[in-house]
């Protein structure tokens, strides 16, 4: 037997397979027609992508020497730049970075921000990624609460209790909630921010995706006066999670600003690993993207829809949200959030995730995709409100 221990702590996770997850796989072994209402991945969804034009942009895009740039080839932040000018917003193609993918953009900035055993606040309810991300930086997690009245709102008083943290992730719209930051909030949020000497990292992947015609109130790439960093990419802004291709713009005051941008360059330089061909591909990608955005933001608008006229008068309700891909439902108290995935799949073969995978309190809460197909969603729905009006006569 060996006596020293072989892998690192911060991977002492629970790697065996949930109920939930047993279940599904036994049903998809079995040859069971699952609805899967967990659904996540635009290319899987059905949608029409213009797949030749895509094709031919990447085949352009292949050729060519490589020569890397740390911060992301010229081309490839020259890109993103316009998109935000198209926003209204003067972001400098130097104040980009390229990263291959949001959770990379996390590590980077998390990294850059933190030392191992120091903490980062992230909203509760929130992305259950946040704490792997965090664990695997070796840091801890400082739970930044949302309440929820008519809509969600961040909880400040739990802020002053968060003293110690080295960052605020902010997540507008957020995942799952679909909560936009509000004008007020992001006001409180940039105070304490400066004066607390405390970056904000603003997670904005689903900036694109109002829901029923709302917008966002805030675009936080306005803030000069603190140091805060923007996020987004190309797996949802262009529904190509395949591409790989996210960035970071870095805003803040005049010397920090290039402080960090220094030092994201030494990190990024240090893996290298957004890939070339789709950096020089990223200017056909956003003139495509507005095309594909469309047409995900027309099948999750209409299954919301049909979600709120039918949960009314029905055992349950919808929570109001503002953005995203994701609605969230509250259940009969029957069973917990995890029973009720467990009833759904074992007995009416739809798949759900139970509201405690993002830390929803106060549930039961079911949190279901609005990106599947309307048959598919219609049909799934109808057997979850079957189900509850069926358990809730006993």
């Amino acid at each position: 037997m060996l006596s020293r221990r072989l892998f690192s702590k911060r991977l002492d996770f629970d790697l065996r397979p949930n109920r939930l997850a047993d279940l599904y796989s036994s049903k998809i072994v079995s040859g069971s027609e699952v609805i899967d209402l967990t659904l996540s991945n635009p290319t899987k969804a059905g949608l029409a992508y213009p797949r030749e034009d895509l094709k031919i942009l990447m085949a352009e895009s292949s050729g060519g020497n490589y020569n890397p740039d740390p911060r992301g080839i010229e081309e490839a932040r020259s890109a993103v730049s316009a998109y935000y000018r198209e926003r209204g917003w003067d972001v400098s193609p130097e104040e980009i970075i390229i990263t291959a993918g949001t959770s990379e953009a996390y590590s980077f900035l998390f990294r850059l921000l933190a030392d191992p055993g120091e903490a980062v606040m992230i909203p509760r309810p929130g992305y259950p990624l946040f704490d792997y991300l965090l664990r695997l930086d070796g840091l801890t997690p400082i739970s930044l609460p949302l309440r929820y009245s008519e809509g969600w709102w961040y909880d400040f008083g739990c802020l002053d209790k968060g003293h110690s943290a080295r960052a605020i992730v902010l997540t507008s719209p957020g995942n799952p909630c679909g909560n936009y930051v509000k004008e007020g909030e992001w006001s409180e949020f940039v105070r304490r921010s400066s004066e607390g000497g405390i970056a904000l990292i603003c997670d904005e992947v689903f900036h694109d995706f109002g829901l029923k015609g709302q917008a966002p109130v805030v675009d936080m790439c306005r803030e000069e006066g603190t140091l805060s960093f923007i996020l987004n990419g190309f797996s949802k802004t262009a529904g190509l999670p395949q591409a790989k291709m996210s960035w970071i713009v870095v805003r803040g005051p005049s010397g920090v600003k290039e402080e960090a941008l220094g030092k994201l360059e030494l990190i990024s330089d240090t893996f290298l690993s957004a890939s070339t061909m789709v950096q020089r591909a990223a200017e056909g990608i956003f003139k495509l993207a507005p095309k594909i955005r469309d047409r995900i933001s027309t099948r999750v608008n209409a299954n919301l829809d049909f979600l709120e006229k039918n949960c009314s008068g029905s055992t349950m309700d919808c929570l109001r949200v503002e953005g995203g891909w994701s609605a969230l439902l509250k259940l009969p108290g029957l069973m917990d959030s995890g029973q009720w995935s467990l009833e759904l799949l074992d007995r009416h073969h739809v798949l759900t995730h139970p509201g405690d995978f993002f830390n929803l309190s106060g549930g039961p809460f079911l949190v279901v995709s609005l990106l599947p197909d309307q048959d598919s969603f219609r049909e799934g729905f109808n057997r979850i409100a079957e189900a509850s009006q069926g358990l809730n006569s006993y």
